[in-house]
Order: structure tokens, then C-alpha cells, then sequence
């Protein structure tokens, strides 16, 4: 009789355990940005000792279908319908669309009862507007003076930086940033390139300075003709115009081929899925949401091509970073053996 009641005792114990998690992904799966950061989530999920986890997955794909309320009020009630009752004790926000959609329909059974865990968030007003009992997470926050020093580095004499940006929620928020941390800067002229067509960033710089850099702040919803075209496609298009060093400030873009990217100080899409899964995983273990709080720029690391550094006579040693992390570097005898 103990025996059958100490069973009961922990099957009882189980169910209690029992979560049901949502990931809900700002953008589409084919996104490295995104699947890196989905990915990392369920991996630390799975390989915890939380057993009895239900995890669903969602992506809204809000670069080629941007949010409108018309669009938000079918995803909700899609939503809802397809999930059946089921109000998601834990729900992940990848990016700003995802948690500003989670926000606007916070009220709404499938969300109500649920803590909130974000990565890869760009509006950083939120750390003073997010109610810590209930959110937690880790901010994008990039370092537009970091690269700026790389910038300096990589062409002597720098005298203009084309700070690139298509016309997405994201990009007016990256471009915020941006114009707060350098407008201190005199001595350079700052051009901002902001656009949703792809023809008017290529018109304007087709007689770039030649002293110049240019940051890539979000390109992933640039359109060609009318029509949506990808990460990879955009950066090889200014490419064959603007022939000097390119900057990124996150990660997953360093090896896009037929580019002039030589690399920047960047966002890492795995460190953001990282921080943010192991954060659920200390409320998951009794810890209080308000003592889990945000980070803002947790995980940055400088990145190189240094196949594309050498190509405008460059080497990682002259910008004396520290620790970077090197991309297409020749091996070597000794590296190999």
C-alpha cells in the first residue's frame, strides 16, 4: 500500500511539473537570426532536467508579412483556435515584433498566466516599461562606438559612415541608437541610408566617399522591384556598388559570399537564445522573475572575414581586439597538424 501511494505521490508530483512553453518567433525559420536562437532554446530545454516540457514553436515572419491590426487580430485568433485552451505557462519572444504582439494580447487566456522571456529585443525603452514579475530577458543592444572604432581603424583618414537600413520597425529603432551614441562625433559625417526599396540605398551611394565605411544596420526586408528579397541578395547588390569596407553588428552575417563585409563588434544570435533559455530555466527552478531581471548587451563579440580583410590589405592583429573571432582564415601547416 505505501508502495502504490508513494507512486501516486510522484506521478502526481509530475503533473504538477508539467509546462506547457510557446516560442514565438518574430520572423520566418529560414532566418539564420532566428533558427539560431529557436534552436539554442530547445536544445537547453530538452537537455534540462525539466522532463515533461511541452514545447510549440510559432513564426510570425513579420519581414515579409509586416504587422498590421488586421494581420495581429488573425494571428491571435489563429492562435487560440489552434491551441484550445491551453494557457502557456511560459512563453519566448525572439525580436520586437513577437513581444510587442505578446504585450497587445497579454489579457488574452493563452498568454494571461504566462512569464514572458525575450532575446534579440531592439527597443530598449522597454527595460523601464516591462513589468520585471512577469518579463525577463536579455536586450540587443549593439555598440555603434565599438565599431566605430573599427571603422577608423580599417580606413585611415575616415571621413564618412553610410549607416544602411531598410524601412523595418527594427531599423528605426537600431537607427535611434545609433544617431544617440555617435552624433558626439564631429569630425565625421554621418549619412543615414534608410529606405524600403533596395534602388534608392544603391542610387545614393553611387558616388561614395572614398574615405568611408559602411555599417549594416537591418537589411533583411529590403525590396527589389516590388519584391522582398533576402539578406544575402541585399548585401551582394551594395556590394558590387559601394566597393569599400562593409561593418556588421550581428553575427550571422559575417561569411555572406560576394560581399565586402570585413566584420564589426556584434550581437550573437546563439548567446541571446542561450541567455534567454537559461533564464527560464532559473524561474523553472523556483527562482522569482524579479530577481532574473534584463541584460542588455550580454554576449557581444567582435568578429572578422579575414578573407575579406585581406582583400583591402588588412589583418586581424591591426585592430589589436583581443579574443575575436576569426571567419575564413587560412590554415595553416601548423594548424592543420
Amino acid at each position: 500500500m505505501r508502495k502504490i501511494f508513494f507512486l501516486l505521490a510522484i506521478v502526481w508530483l509530475g503533473m504538477l511539473s508539467a509546462k506547457d512553453i510557446l516560442i514565438l518567433n518574430s520572423y520566418r525559420e529560414s532566418l539564420s537570426w532566428t533558427k539560431i536562437q529557436n534552436d539554442t532554446i530547445i536544445k537547453n530545454l530538452k537537455n534540462s532536467q525539466f522532463k515533461d516540457l511541452k514545447i510549440y514553436t510559432e513564426f510570425m515572419d513579420t519581414k515579409i508579412f509586416r504587422p498590421n491590426p488586421k494581420r495581429e487580430k488573425i494571428l491571435i485568433n489563429y492562435y487560440k483556435k489552434k491551441y484550445g485552451g491551453i494557457s502557456f505557462d511560459v512563453v519566448f519572444v525572439t525580436d520586437d515584433n513577437a513581444i510587442n504582439f505578446v504585450r497587445k494580447y497579454k489579457k488574452e487566456d493563452i498568454f494571461k498566466n504566462s512569464k514572458v522571456f525575450f532575446s534579440g529585443v531592439n527597443n530598449l525603452s522597454l527595460a523601464d516599461k516591462l513589468d520585471k514579475s512577469v518579463y525577463a530577458g536579455v536586450f540587443e543592444k549593439k555598440d555603434p562606438t565599438g565599431n566605430l572604432k573599427i571603422a577608423q581603424k580599417a580606413v585611415k583618414g575616415l571621413k564618412t559612415v553610410y549607416l544602411i537600413a531598410d524601412d523595418s520597425v527594427t531599423a528605426h529603432k537600431e537607427i535611434e541608437l545609433y544617431k544617440k551614441e555617435l552624433n558626439r562625433y564631429k569630425n565625421i559625417d554621418f549619412i543615414y541610408l534608410n529606405n524600403k526599396n533596395i534602388e534608392k540605398t544603391i542610387n545614393s551611394l553611387a558616388n561614395y566617399d572614398k574615405k568611408s565605411v559602411a555599417m549594416l544596420l537591418v537589411f533583411g526586408s529590403f525590396r527589389f522591384e516590388g519584391k522582398h528579397i533576402s539578406s544575402d541578395k541585399s548585401v551582394q547588390m551594395l556590394s558590387k556598388i559601394y566597393k569599400n569596407p562593409m561593418l556588421i553588428h550581428t553575427n550571422i552575417y559575417i561569411d555572406i559570399k560576394n560581399s565586402n563585409i570585413i566584420g564589426g563588434k556584434c550581437t550573437d544570435a546563439s548567446a541571446q537564445g542561450e541567455i534567454s533559455s537559461l533564464k527560464a530555466l532559473l524561474y523553472l527552478n523556483k527562482k522569482k522573475m524579479k530577481d532574473i531581471g534584463f541584460e542588455l548587451d550580454s554576449g557581444n563579440r567582435v568578429y572578422f572575414n579575414v578573407k575579406n580583410l585581406n582583400k583591402f590589405g588588412l589583418t586581424p592583429e591591426e585592430f589589436g581586439i583581443d579574443n575575436a573571432i576569426l571567419v575564413n582564415k587560412p590554415s595553416t601547416f601548423y594548424g592543420k597538424y
